[in-house]
């Protein structure tokens, strides 16, 4: 898929992110790497996009050459409307796929429904099989609820995926035992670390004890993936941003994605001068918050856009410029390989960014190869 770029005529634009689409503000879960507000930031629910919405909004988006969306939050699991928005979306030409993401034990009673309205993945946020281990990471109890809800997703024949953040010294002992589980529904499981770097983290919300230096270097793991698995090769998000994940093969049936921050990342021109830079999120998605507000990072809400409101108003068309305008900025990102990211990190200085893209010498379709992993 490619479009025509708004901000520099002819250029064909061909990197296209996926759609993130922050349904809620809340949650129900008070996860100690998280901040309220979740992927978005914290706000009423009155102020929470309807169908309509996320509908035409999303349109845009499609029309503009994105195919590909994820519902997020919050949790989409506590909107009353979440198989509507689901068959809505679905309905949309030009819609290639949708995922959601969720925590919430709703999600498997709701999975035949939603699998019928066109979810194509439901991505269950699994950070411990352990329920102590579970409730202390997420400030809740009910951890057989999620268990359940996941074995009943997967009973439905809709694909599952689970996500876990692995803490050091909290769950990162469990690794094994959570490829193992996923195994048994054939199921991705993606490793993730802590995101240290997220503005709004407060210690108000994290149990006595806990701090951010729980960062858990997934690095540690890869070997022992490579001498288990049956292949071995890299994913990224759908118009090959973000960070380029190591995916392996394991011979429990499950597939293993670890993501972390230091394999690579694309950053584009809004990556100029800020202070996250290099961040943990760097270009991976294009996100509207849950008021409907264009977001082109987690990490900063001082560039939104809020394209809900010139839909409400009846400027469509600059809604559409805005989105168009934003699409452009990940066209012109640039890939940072590990060791560029490594220097940039020890050094902390913000160097301009070079608008050309250095693909990978093995495959020029992809960020990185393999290789490149494994120096």
């Amino acid at each position: 898929m490619s479009m025509q770029s708004v901000t520099n005529p002819g250029r064909l634009i061909t990197k296209i992110p996926q759609l993130r689409i922050s349904l809620t503000v809340p949650c129900g879960k008070k996860c100690v790497y998280c901040r309220p507000g979740g992927e978005g930031f914290d706000a009423p629910r009155e102020s929470e996009m309807t169908v309509h919405h996320v509908v035409e909004l999303s349109r845009i988006f499609v029309r503009n050459g994105v195919t590909d969306i994820k519902l997020t939050g919050g949790d989409p699991m506590l909107r009353p409307d979440i198989v509507e928005i689901v068959r809505e979306l679905r309905a949309i030409d030009g819609v290639r796929s949708i995922h959601m993401v969720t925590r919430h034990h709703r999600a498997g009673s709701l999975a035949g429904a939603l699998k019928n309205a066109g979810l194509d993945v439901l991505n269950f946020s699994v950070d411990s099989l352990d329920p102590h281990t579970w409730s202390a990471i997420t400030g809740v109890k009910g951890h057989h609820l999620l268990i359940e809800a996941v074995r009943q997703a997967a009973a439905t024949g809709i694909t599952v995926k689970l996500n876990a953040v692995i803490l050091s010294g909290v769950n990162s002992d469990e690794i094994p035992a959570l490829v193992d589980f996923a195994g048994e529904f054939g199921a991705e499981l993606k490793l993730l670390d802590l995101i240290d770097d997220v503005p709004g983290f407060s210690q108000t919300v994290t149990p006595p004890g806990f701090s951010r230096d729980r960062s858990f270097n997934l690095d540690t793991v890869l070997d022992r993936f490579r001498d288990e698995a049956s292949y071995a090769d890299l994913d990224t998000q759908p118009g090959g941003l973000g960070h380029p994940m190591p995916r392996f093969g394991m011979p429990s049936g499950a597939t293993v994605l670890v993501k972390t921050a230091n394999e690579g990342a694309w950053y584009g021109g809004i990556c100029e001068g800020c202070r996250f830079f290099p961040c943990h999120d760097a270009l991976m998605a294009v996100r509207l918050t849950a008021a409907g507000e264009l977001q082109h990072c987690l990490l900063r809400d001082d560039n939104l856009v809020d394209v809900r409101s010139m839909i409400d108003a009846g400027r469509a068309d600059d809604a559409e410029l805005a989105i168009r305008s934003a699409l452009d900025v990940y066209a012109s990102a640039r890939f940072f390989d590990r060791r560029e990211l490594a220097d940039l990190r020890k050094r902390r200085t913000i160097i301009p960014l070079a608008l050309s893209v250095k693909p990978s010498p093995a495959n020029p379709s992809s960020p990185a190869s393999i290789d490149s992993v494994n120096s």
